[in-house]
């Protein structure tokens, strides 16, 4: 008589974790994006200040006052407030801004301005033009911070679904199995551990699962190092590596302890599945 595969049920926090997880990293890529449009500006910015420059009316006095900002004595920005004076003797104030790398602005030396002779409001301050190549830096530095969000957020949002996807599929008809541990367990910064593993009928493939800190899988030793896994039937990619307290499964306290205690009690003796008595 055939017996369908039990349904098992995913903890409640394993839901709110994974949404967790994907708010963050969307900041992460929302945060990429808008840095985009920032470096976007600055260079079109850098554009419009050299051709000013070349097309505008040259001022007959000018001067400028401001603030800068210097990050690690590389990063420069600054925020400047520009008097000038058109030649007809008709005053105007102006602010601009602009950042660098490496190259400084130096505040001792006089400024020219060059201004828009239509629009006499749009103007581009000499040192501007001089730190050019300083500003293009600046660009693409901060082009490749933007890039490596977007990155960051778009690949940890991807890996977040698979993960929540895997363990949906194997809850909905998972069977337990051995999985074999290839390698020790990598460390990151924050203590989590991700492991690298292989089923037994596929060893050329190597499958991956992060426990947080101090979490860790649920072990079987029998020669070879062995984790429990739930795995889909349906979709065999679809495996969820599974913690000592059998999470991310929501199943009752003495379910949990008869599983632990048998697979600890080495009567787990088929790994494909794994037999519970």
């Amino acid at each position: 008589m055939f017996h369908s595969p039990p349904v098992y049920n995913l903890h409640p926090s394993f839901f709110v974790v994974s949404a967790l997880r994907g708010l963050l990293f969307l900041g992460f890529f929302v945060g990429g994006v808008f840095g985009f449009t920032l470096v976007f500006q600055q260079a079109r910015a850098i554009v419009h200040d050299v051709g000013l420059w070349e097309r505008g009316v040259a001022s007959s006095d000018a001067s400028f006052e401001g603030t800068s900002t210097s990050q690690k004595f590389i990063f420069h920005e600054y925020k400047l407030g520009v008097t000038y004076e058109e030649p007809n003797g008709a005053v105007h104030k102006g602010h601009t801004e602009f950042s660098t790398v490496w190259s400084r602005l130096d505040e001792t030396r006089a400024i020219e301005v060059h201004f828009d002779p239509n629009h006499p409001e749009e103007f581009v301050m000499s040192a501007a033009v001089e730190l050019v190549p300083a500003r293009w830096v600046s660009v693409v530095v901060f082009l490749a911070g933007a890039a490596g969000l977007i990155f960051i957020g778009a690949l940890a949002i991807a890996n977040g679904a698979r993960a929540l996807r895997q363990g949906l599929r194997a809850a909905r008809d998972g069977m337990l199995i051995g999985v074999t541990l290839s390698g020790a367990p990598s460390l990151d910064q924050r203590g989590n551990k991700t492991y690298r593993y292989r089923t037994e009928d596929d060893e050329s493939r190597e499958y991956t699962w992060t426990f947080r800190r101090k979490r860790g899988p649920l072990v079987v030793s029998e020669g070879r190092v062995r984790l429990v896994a739930l795995r889909s039937q349906q979709y065999p990619e679809a495996i969820v590596l599974l913690r000592s307290d059998l999470y991310p499964l929501a199943l009752p306290r003495d379910e949990v302890e008869r599983i632990v205690a048998a697979v600890a009690g080495g009567k787990c003796r088929s790994y494909e599945p794994l037999r519970i008595p």
